[in-house]
C-alpha cells in the first residue's frame, strides 16, 4: 500500500507529488505542532514561528528529509522529532525565519484572525505535558478533517441538511434532539434516520481509518495508531 508518507519517505520530497503529499501531511499537523511548542514554553508568536521555519524548511526547501526512517513508521513521530530539534538549534542561534505560502501561510491567517489562540485556549491542556498535548491536539485535527471531507461528501450528494441535521450524533451521542424530532424536521420516517445515522458514523470510522493509513509506512500500525488516537483524546477529556 502506497500511502502519503511512505511516499515521501521513498522520494525524500524530490519530486512533485512527493511535495503535494508532504504539503497535505504538513497541513494537517502545524496546530498539534503549535500545541506542542506552546505547552513546551514559547510564547504565541515564538511558537508560530518555531512551526513555521520547520514547515517552511520542509515543504517548501524540502529540507531535514534526510532524516526519514521507515523503520519508525509514523509521520508524526518523525515529525515532532524535527520540531525538537529544530527548537533546540534555535535556542543557541536565532534565525530569519521564511514566512510563505502553502501550509506556512495557514498558520498565518489562523494566527492573523485570532483563531489560533482561540483554539489554542479551548485545548484545555495545562495539566498535560507538551508530548500528551500534541498527541491530543493530533486527534482532534484528524477527527475534525475526516468530518469536513464527510461534509463534503453529503453537499456534493445534495444531502447537506441530512448531516447537518445528525453532525452533533457523530461521537455516538445523542445529541441536542431526539431522533423523532430529526425525523420531523426531515420529513422522514424515524427508521430511515436511524439508518442513515448509523451509515454516516460508519463512513466517518473508515474515513478516520483511511487517514491514519496515510501517515504510517506500514499497514499493520493502522490499528495501533488508532488505539493511541483514543487514548489521546480519553487523556485530554479526563484533563478537561
Amino acid at each position: 500500500m502506497t500511502t502519503r508518507w511512505s511516499l515521501v519517505i521513498a522520494t525524500k520530497g524530490g519530486s512533485d507529488e512527493s511535495r503535494k503529499a508532504l504539503d497535505e501531511l504538513c497541513g494537517a499537523y502545524w496546530f498539534p505542532l503549535f500545541v506542542h511548542a506552546r505547552r513546551s514554553g514559547l510564547g504565541e508568536a515564538d511558537a508560530q514561528d518555531l512551526v513555521q521555519g520547520l514547515l517552511a524548511d520542509l515543504v517548501e526547501r524540502g529540507g531535514g528529509l534526510d532524516g526519514a526512517d521507515p523503520a519508525k513508521g509514523r509521520f508524526r513521530t518523525y515529525l515532532l522529532g524535527a520540531l525538537k530539534h529544530r527548537g533546540s538549534t534555535e535556542a543557541r542561534a536565532a534565525r530569519a525565519l521564511k514566512r510563505g505560502g502553502g501550509v506556512v501561510g495557514s498558520l498565518e491567517a489562523a494566527s492573523a484572525d485570532g483563531s489560533i489562540a482561540a483554539r489554542y485556549r479551548g485545548m484545555s491542556v495545562d495539566d498535560l505535558t507538551p508530548e500528551e498535548a500534541f498527541d491530543r491536539a493530533w486527534a482532534l485535527e484528524l477527527i475534525r478533517s475526516c468530518k469536513e471531507q464527510l461534509r463534503g461528501e453529503y453537499e456534493a450528494r445534495g444531502r447537506l441538511a441530512v448531516f447537518e441535521a445528525l453532525e452533533d450524533t457523530l461521537d455516538g451521542g445523542s445529541g441536542a434532539k431526539t431522533y423523532a424530532m430529526r425525523a420531523e424536521e426531515l420529513d422522514c420516517s424515524l427508521g430511515a434516520l436511524k439508518v442513515t445515522a448509523h451509515r454516516l458514523r460508519a463512513r466517518l470510522r473508515e474515513l478516520i481509518r483511511a487517514a491514519v493509513a496515510e501517515t504510517v509506512s506500514d499497514p499493520e500500525e493502522v490499528d495501533l495508531e488508532l488505539s493511541l488516537l483514543v487514548a489521546a483524546l480519553s487523556v485530554g477529556s479526563r484533563t478537561a
